[in-house]
């Protein structure tokens, strides 16, 4: 049986949402209150269509936390517009158009060289979930594996910096490499023979791969259940990795991305990293 081979190779930093501050305080006690007032309304513009990624927003609106603390939540789907561009989750709250958005710490940081009143106040993954996709017949076993290989890549965005800076790492060009940028956001390019590798999230395509491959001809049902629990499983460790809290942010992690995004030179002025965050509505939730 072909199987799927999924390798971590260069984490940068880790996935940080210009997060709810609401969405916090509903891991605290809460004490809804008896007077009636009207809900808050709030938008949230999602960094990528709905998914496991954004499955803490989906509890927090089914078990009714954004109700006990009075808020009407209004999640909206990322991806591409109908003329097939991105939806900027940074644009969406600059223009207005969104209360909060979800970015990546490199966007973050980037966003502030460039003078964008930008700070994250919570993270989602506190662990990079970007890794290299292959199938095991490929034989892609490390870094330098990929010169003369298809990657298909992302450019300027958080899986397309963890791919420049693993490159960079292992003093590969760019040009040793046969880069596709990505079209097809499905698990399909890897499955078909179109690329060897696929850089991607752990959390999707890379549990789409094996379940397909290890599932298939079986019942599709059980297939999607099955595709749900890996993905939530393998968010466990990114989301609340061991030591840590939901939420937290660490003021290291933040140097290392601001590190990498200064050797690739991909900042347009120097910064202070803790400029980009603030940790007050955590030690709020959390006691400090």
């Amino acid at each position: 049986m072909v199987q799927a081979r999924v390798h971590f190779r260069f984490q940068v930093g880790k996935s940080v949402a210009l997060l709810l501050a609401f969405l916090l305080t509903a891991c605290a006690a809460a004490s809804p209150t008896a007077t009636l007032v009207p809900q808050t309304k709030l938008s949230v513009q999602l960094s990528w269509i709905h998914g496991l990624e954004f499955a803490g927003f989906y509890m927090a609106d089914k078990q009714g936390y954004f109700a006990e603390h009075n808020l009407a939540v209004d999640l909206v789907q990322g991806g591409y517009d109908d003329k097939g561009n991105y939806i900027d989750p940074v644009q969406a709250v600059l223009s207005g158009k969104a209360n909060f958005g979800i970015a990546g710490a490199d966007v973050v940081l980037t966003g502030r060289a460039q003078g964008q009143p930008l700070v994250a106040v919570a993270t989602i993954y506190q662990r990079s979930p970007v890794a290299l996709i292959s199938l095991s017949k490929k034989n892609i076993n490390k870094p330098q594996d990929l010169i003369g290989k298809r990657v298909n890549t992302e450019p300027g965005t958080t899986v397309g910096l963890s791919y420049d800076a693993l490159l960079a790492s292992q003093n590969i060009d760019h040009k040793q490499v046969t880069e596709i940028p990505r079209t097809d956001f499905t698990a399909k390019p890897v499955l078909d023979d179109q690329v060897d590798v696929l850089v991607s999230f752990i959390t999707d395509d890379a549990i789409q791969v094996k379940r397909i491959l290890d599932t298939y001809g079986k019942d599709l049902p059980a297939d999607v259940q099955s595709l749900q629990e890996a993905g939530l499983l393998a968010s466990i460790p990114l989301l609340n990795p061991q030591g840590s809290r939901p939420g937290k942010m660490q003021p290291e992690k933040w140097d290392f991305t601001y590190q990498v995004l200064t050797k690739q030179g991909l900042l347009p002025k120097a910064i202070d990293p803790k400029s980009a965050y603030t940790l007050k509505f955590l030690d709020a939730v959390y006691g400090g």
